[in-house]
């Protein structure tokens, strides 16, 4: 288990080191978690190198279902996966690339509670590029 969330680690370190072009906009995740929770599963939350995608990493124990929904600031949910009885770990990908800047959160039920991960997505604006032409 320590294996696996070490390795999550330095994905994230590799995903955060990752730069995007100047001449582009692209979404930017504030907030990245990794964290072990009260309950009886672990949960990573990293997004891709181009900001795409959020990466939701659960190991859990068997027995339990688990529920990891998408939800806006107004309780919208935007998206939803459901996890099976059987342990180990899973990985579940959510497409960010049509939500809008704002603040969202990855809710995490096991039937008994729910554990919620917040995160903002934002735009950063494109840099402006100026050059100069001899003549």
């Amino acid at each position: 288990m320590k294996t696996v969330f070490k390795s999550l680690l330095v994905a994230f370190a590799l995903t955060t080191a990752y730069t995007v072009d100047a001449k582009t906009t692209a979404p930017s995740i504030d907030d990245v978690v990794v964290k072990k929770t009260e309950a009886s599963y672990q949960v990573a939350i990293y997004p891709t190198a181009n900001y795409d995608v959020l990466n939701v990493i659960v190991e859990k124990p068997a027995t339990k279902v688990l529920q990891i929904r998408v939800v806006d600031n107004k309780g919208n949910e935007l998206a939803a996966q459901s996890l099976n009885r059987k342990s180990g770990t899973y990985r579940v990908k959510f497409n960010l690339q049509q939500v809008t800047d704002g603040q969202y959160k990855v809710e995490v039920n096991d039937g008994q509670t729910t554990n919620t991960y917040p995160f903002t997505v934002s735009t950063k604006a494109p840099v402006v590029e100026r050059t100069i032409s001899l003549q």
